[in-house]
């Protein structure tokens, strides 16, 4: 098993400090297509020339930064074995499909971690950990909020209980809140979100099933998978062999304190799930002056 750390860092130093380390490594990110297919993890070079992209419908190739929404885009569907179409024009390249043509009047959105994207897809170069999500919608709906889920875990037993969280992203700013009433789907099972915006299922027999949620009004959440296993939790990725390769992201979720807020306690919660965690440890650091003090056993900062 592995064991992950996370770093908390409240003050701009040390959140470079950190930043720093991985700057050399591949970009981790996700990306998803509502309708089309549930987040598709992609990993991207940082150091890599322009990328070329290939329209899947016409042939013809452009090219953009190895960094960008559009690359990222035409992993993932390569990876998923989805058609990309697209409009080039002179100042860059416009998504008009995802297999099927879209309906008249339709275009995809793009947000990036639930947050409209200020620049094209071609422009928008991307960071560790961030979420790209394209949506078919009418031009007119674009401002219209979209929803996401969090699953308590991705790989259950069977017969045994996990949640569903339903969230509801502001676009233009990005801010999140519960979504009560939302609808969830596993499976032939519907179920409506509590005041806090979740629901608990029970996983059925052993394979892989979807997870989807909708709400009047909000764009609704791509597909993700759940893996339901009976004994050997190995075909869902679980204690894995030694030597594979693990690039499922751990469960670990630190909900207080927020950015920017004062620091006086800290919740959260951590795995396990697929990603084969084992144990998380918590860093808590204070900027001084140009450095960093942490928080010892004894509740007290380093010197």
């Amino acid at each position: 098993m592995r064991t992950t750390t996370l770093g908390i860092a409240v003050a701009g130093t040390c959140a470079a400090t950190l930043a720093f380390a991985v700057a050399a490594s591949a970009v981790s990110t996700s990306v998803a297509v509502v309708d089309r297919f549930g987040p598709t993890q992609i990993d991207l070079d940082p150091t890599a020339g322009p990328a070329t992209i290939t329209d899947d419908f016409d042939a013809d190739t452009f090219q953009v930064p190895a960094l960008s929404a559009t690359a990222q885009l035409r992993a993932a569907a390569t990876a998923r074995r989805a058609r990309l179409g697209f409009d080039v024009f002179g100042f860059g390249s416009f998504v008009s499909r995802v297999g099927p043509s879209l309906p008249s009047g339709q275009a995809y959105r793009l947000t990036r971690n639930h947050r409209s994207a200020a620049v094209g897809a071609d422009a928008l170069l991307l960071a560790e950990g961030d979420y790209v999500q394209w949506a078919p919608l009418r031009f007119a709906a674009f401002s219209r909020p979209e929803l996401s889920l969090r699953l308590s875990s991705d790989a259950v037993p069977a017969g045994s209980p996990f949640t569903v969280q339903v969230l509801r992203h502001n676009v233009a700013s990005g801010a999140a809140v519960p979504a009560p009433g939302a609808t969830v789907r596993y499976r032939r099972t519907t179920a409506t979100t509590n005041r806090r915006g979740t629901v608990r299922f029970v996983a059925g027999r052993a394979g892989a099933a979807r997870v989807h949620a909708s709400a009047k009004g909000a764009v609704e959440t791509p597909s993700h998978a759940v893996c339901t296993f009976a004994g050997d939790p190995r075909p869902c990725g679980v204690d894995a062999p030694a030597g594979s390769v693990d690039n499922v992201a751990p469960g670990s979720e630190i909900r207080a304190p927020r950015a920017g807020g004062a620091v006086r306690s800290l919740r959260g919660s951590a795995g396990p799930d697929r990603s084969d965690i084992a144990r998380v440890e918590v860093a808590l650091a204070r900027q001084t002056g140009g450095r960093c003090r942490f928080l010892n056993e004894d509740a007290r900062f380093t010197g």
